[in-house]
C-alpha cells in the first residue's frame, strides 16, 4: 500500500489554470504600496470607532490568492473604515458582529496593533453561524457597463446577456445553473429564485479606484429608479466589467442579506463560488494551495461542483443519522456522498478526531452522479479525506484515494486504506489517531527584563525547546512576536524545524519609539504550528523605557520577609518608588545576585543546609539603583541519619 497526500497531476491542473487566466486581472498598483504598517501607524492620528463589522473575501483566482477584507461601518456617521492588522485579526471576529476598533486612522484606514489587548471590543454579537443553512434564497442580480467599458467575457464571444446571465444564476436549460447545484448538493435545503435586470451604465470608469460600495450604491439606485426595490431580496449580486479590482469576484462572509461583486461575467462557477462565501462558506484549499480541493466549489477549476463532505456537514446537509464516528480500527461502508440521504442506508460520512489539534479527519466516497461528474478523474471512484477544525475555518483535501491506497497523518497515526468501490458503496479500512505524545513547547526570552532609552535597540534570545515524545516527527514551530504599537521589532528567524527535544533560537530585536513615555512595555515571543495546534506558547518579557538624564534612584524595598518550609524560601517585600518607573528588582543571597523580578516575591528551593541571608535591591530602566532593604537570615539544619 503507498502512502498518498495528493497527486502531482492535481496541481499540475491547478498551474494550468493559473497560467490562462493570468492575463485577465491586473494587480491594484495603487494598493500595493511599500509603505509599512510601521509607516502609516506613525503617519495616523489616534482614533476609537463603534459599529458593525463586515467581513469580505475578495479571490484573485488567477494568483492563487484571496484577500480577507475587514470593513467597519461607523454607527454615528455611515462612514466605512477598513481595519488594517499589524500581525492578523483576531480570530474571534465575525460579520455581523458591533465592535470598537482603537488605532490609528489614516484616510479610511484604521490600523490596529494585534498586540494591545484593546484595540478591537467586541461589544455586540453576530448571526448564529451554527445555524444549518437552509431556504430559497431571494436573489437580485445587476448588471452594469462603466461609462469607458462594457462587459468583458473571459472568453471571447461569450454571451453576457441578462437573459444567459439569467440562466447561468436559474434556468440553465441543461441543468448546469447555480439554483440547480445548489438543490442537488443540499438534498433542496437550499434554492435560489430571483431576478436579473439591467444592463445599466453606471457614472464610473473601470480605471478608477476599485470602490465595490460606490458601485453598489449606484446600482441599486439605477434598480430604484427602474421600479426594483433591492431592499427586497435577501442576496444582491452586482456583474460589472474586469476594472481595477484585482479579482474575480468579492463577496461578503456570512451575512443576510449579503452583496456580491462578479467581475467574470461568463463564469458560472464564480457566481456559484461567490455566493458560498454569502452563505458562510470558507475555501476549500490544500496545504499548498489556498484553492486547491478542486473537488468542491470553494475551490478553483473547472465548472460547476458539489461540496465536499465538511462543508456538507457545516451546512447541515448532511445529519447525523448519516455520519459515522470512528472511534475504533475497523472495516466500513461507505455510499456515494451526493446521494439523497433518503436513498442511502449506508453513513456518507466518516468522522475522526486529530488529538492534540482542532481538527478532525472526514471521510467521504466520490461517485460520478450528478453534478458529481463535473469533478475529474483524480477525486471520482475515489475516497477523499478531508481535514477541518470546524466553525468557519477553511477545509482542507489531504489525500484522493484509490483502491488499496493508503493516507497516514504523520501527526496522529490516522490512517485510512480504500480497499474497493463500486456502485453503491466503497469499502475503506480506518485507523484512528493514537498520538504520538506532542506537547507544547516550552519558550524563554533572555534576558527576560531590560531597559534602554527612548529610541534605543536591545536584543533577545528566543529559545524554543521541542517538549514531544522521541516517537514524533520532526516539527515547523512557526515564531511571532508583539511589541507596544508604535514600536520596531525583528526576528531572525521566523520558523525553527525541531526534532522533539531539540532546542531553537531565534533573535528578536526590539527598537523603542522615540516617544515612548518612560515606563515598563510588554514585548511577547509566541510559537504555532500549523499542523498541530498543541504546539503554541508564548514567552513574555520587559522593556523598561528611560528618561535621558534620570540619576534618581528607587526607594529601598521594605518589610523584606521571609518564610522557610522544608527546603524552600518564599520572601515577600513592599514594593519601590521612582521619579519614574521602577524597573526591577534584584534578590541577593550571601551577597551575591542571585534573580531578578518584576514583582514582590520570589522563591527558590532545593536549598541544602546552612545559612542564608537574603536582601533585595530596586532598580530603574536608567540603571539606577535603591539601597538594600532590610536583610533577612534564614537556616537550614541538616538532617542526622541514625
Amino acid at each position: 500500500m503507498n502512502f498518498v497526500t495528493l497527486r502531482p497531476s492535481l496541481y499540475a491542473r491547478i498551474a494550468i489554470g493559473s497560467v490562462l487566466m493570468l492575463s485577465l486581472f491586473s494587480i491594484n498598483s495603487a494598493a500595493q504600496s511599500s509603505r509599512t504598517f510601521q509607516d502609516r501607524w506613525n503617519a495616523g492620528t489616534p482614533i476609537s470607532v463603534t459599529g458593525v463589522l463586515t467581513i469580505m473575501y475578495a479571490d484573485d483566482f488567477a494568483h492563487q490568492r484571496a484577500e480577507l477584507i475587514h470593513n467597519l461601518s461607523e454607527e454615528r456617521t455611515g462612514k466605512t473604515f477598513r481595519l488594517q492588522f499589524d500581525t492578523g485579526a483576531p480570530a474571534q471576529l465575525r460579520s455581523g458582529m458591533r465592535i470598537t476598533a482603537r488605532g490609528r486612522v489614516l484616510e479610511s484606514e484604521i490600523y490596529l496593533a494585534a498586540a494591545d489587548a484593546t484595540s478591537v471590543t467586541v461589544t455586540g454579537s453576530a448571526p448564529n453561524s451554527a445555524t444549518a443553512i437552509t431556504g430559497n434564497q431571494k436573489t437580485l442580480v445587476m448588471v452594469a457597463n462603466f461609462r469607458d467599458k462594457v462587459l468583458d467575457p473571459l472568453v471571447a464571444g461569450a454571451d453576457c446577456s441578462t437573459n444567459a446571465i439569467g440562466d447561468r444564476m436559474f434556468t440553465d436549460p441543461s441543468g448546469q445553473s447555480v439554483d440547480a447545484l445548489y438543490r442537488e448538493t443540499s438534498f433542496e435545503g437550499v434554492s435560489f429564485s430571483g431576478t436579473v435586470i439591467g444592463t445599466f451604465t453606471i457614472d464610473a470608469a473601470s480605471t478608477d479606484a476599485c470602490d465595490t460600495s460606490a458601485w453598489a450604491r449606484a446600482l441599486d439606485a439605477q434598480a430604484l429608479a427602474s421600479g426594483v426595490d433591492s431592499t427586497a431580496f435577501n442576496r444582491k449580486v452586482y456583474v460589472l466589467p474586469t476594472n481595477t479590482c484585482p479579482y474575480a469576484g468579492i463577496a461578503e462572509v456570512a451575512l443576510t442579506p449579503s452583496r456580491a461583486w462578479i467581475f467574470s461575467c461568463d463564469r458560472t462557477r464564480v457566481y456559484g463560488h461567490e455566493l458560498g462565501h454569502n452563505l458562510g462558506f470558507q475555501h476549500a484549499s490544500t496545504d499548498a494551495s489556498e484553492y486547491g480541493d478542486d473537488s468542491d466549489l470553494m475551490g478553483m477549476m473547472g465548472g460547476l461542483k458539489p461540496f465536499n463532505a465538511p462543508h456538507k456537514w457545516q451546512a447541515g446537509w448532511l445529519t447525523e443519522s448519516k455520519t459515522t464516528s470512528v472511534t475504533a480500527p475497523g472495516t466500513y461502508n461507505v455510499a456515494p456522498l451526493p446521494l439523497s440521504g433518503s436513498v442511502v442506508s449506508l453513513p456518507q460520512m466518516l468522522r475522526a478526531s486529530r488529538p492534540g489539534t482542532p481538527d478532525s479527519f472526514y471521510v467521504s466516497y466520490r461517485h460520478g452522479t450528478g453534478f458529481e461528474a463535473n469533478t475529474c478523474c483524480d477525486y471520482l471512484e475515489r475516497t477523499s479525506v478531508h481535514r477541518w477544525a470546524g466553525g468557519v475555518a477553511k477545509t482542507y483535501l489531504v489525500a484522493a484515494l484509490a483502491d488499496g491506497e493508503t493516507f497516514t497523518d504523520p501527526v496522529s497515526g490516522f490512517s485510512v486504506t480504500q480497499l474497493s468501490h463500486g456502485e453503491a458503496f466503497a469499502t475503506v479500512n480506518v485507523k484512528p489517531a493514537a498520538g504520538c505524545g506532542a506537547a507544547a513547547p516550552t519558550v524563554t526570552l533572555s534576558p527576560r527584563d531590560q531597559g534602554a532609552a527612548a529610541g534605543s535597540q536591545v536584543a533577545y534570545d528566543a529559545a524554543i525547546l521541542n517538549n514531544d515524545a522521541a516517537s514524533c516527527p520532526v516539527s515547523s514551530f512557526a515564531i511571532a512576536r508583539n511589541v507596544p504599537a508604535g514600536w520596531a521589532a525583528s526576528l531572525s528567524t521566523t520558523t525553527l524545524q525541531l526534532a522533539p527535544a531539540a532546542v531553537g533560537h531565534a533573535t528578536l530585536l526590539v527598537s523603542s519609539a522615540s516617544s515612548s513615555a518612560a515606563g515598563t512595555y510588554q514585548v511577547t515571543a509566541s510559537v504555532s504550528d500549523a499542523i498541530n495546534g498543541v504546539h503554541s506558547a508564548t514567552a513574555t518579557g520587559t522593556y523598561a523605557v528611560s528618561v535621558t538624564g534620570d540619576t534618581i534612584a528607587p526607594s529601598a524595598p521594605s518589610v523584606l520577609a521571609a518564610r522557610l518550609k522544608a527546603k524552600q524560601v518564599d520572601l515577600t517585600w513592599h514594593t519601590s518608588s521612582d521619579n519614574v518607573a521602577v524597573a526591577g528588582y534584584r534578590v541577593s543571597r550571601n551577597g551575591v545576585v542571585v534573580a531578578t523580578t518584576t514583582s514582590a516575591a520570589w522563591s527558590e528551593g532545593n536549598l541544602t543546609s546552612g545559612s542564608y541571608a537574603y536582601f533585595v535591591t530596586a532598580y530603574d530602566a536608567a540603571g539606577n539603583v535603591s539601597t538594600a532593604s532590610n536583610t533577612v537570615t534564614v537556616s537550614i539544619a541538616s538532617v542526622k541519619r541514625r
